[in-house]
């Protein structure tokens, strides 16, 4: 079984019901949810001016699958869902599979661990939240550690809900 850390973010229609949604639709793919953080609220990075703000969380999960069998089931619910892929406009639903155990990857449709989750707040702090001991497989640091070295001005990361 491998540990998979898989981000959650949504600004459009109802937050919080389409998180639940999508943690609902990978728990039925072999994903079996281990923990998930609280639910945040955070400004959009790089989604233009004027966004709704989204909110963020992070699950981990346990799974047999592979890594490319994950991210095809994270593209898969977010199609489900109604995913728009235009540049710059307001999701429903975005998932990003961040960490697969300590797998290091870099092919063309696959990066692992994702290049920017130990600089995006809105991962750091709920990775901080249920794994704070993990270690980023690249970077050598825990997140708690990661967390530290963030810069304040990335943005406001404010806690909404706790989940689990």
């Amino acid at each position: 079984m491998g540990d998979v850390y898989i981000g959650f973010g949504s600004n459009r229609d109802d937050h919080l019901d389409n998180l639940m949604e999508a943690l609902k639709h990978l728990g039925n793919f072999n994903l079996i949810i281990d923990r998930c953080s609280s639910v945040y609220a955070t400004e959009g990075v790089d989604s233009g001016k004027g966004m709704p703000e989204f909110y963020n969380m992070v699950a981990s999960f346990e799974t047999t699958l592979g890594p490319k069998e994950v991210l095809s089931r994270c593209q898969y619910v977010e199609k489900l869902m109604g995913k728009d892929l235009t540049p710059l406009v307001a999701r429903k639903i975005d998932l990003d599979l961040l960490y697969y155990g300590n797998l290091i990857i870099c092919e063309d449709n696959l990066i692992l661990p994702h290049p920017l989750a130990h600089r995006r707040r809105f991962v750091v702090i709920p990775m901080v939240e249920i794994a704070p001991d993990f270690v980023h497989p690249v970077m050598g640091l825990t997140m708690s550690q990661l967390n530290e070295k963030l810069p304040e001005e990335i943005g406001y990361v404010n806690k909404v809900k706790e989940i689990m």
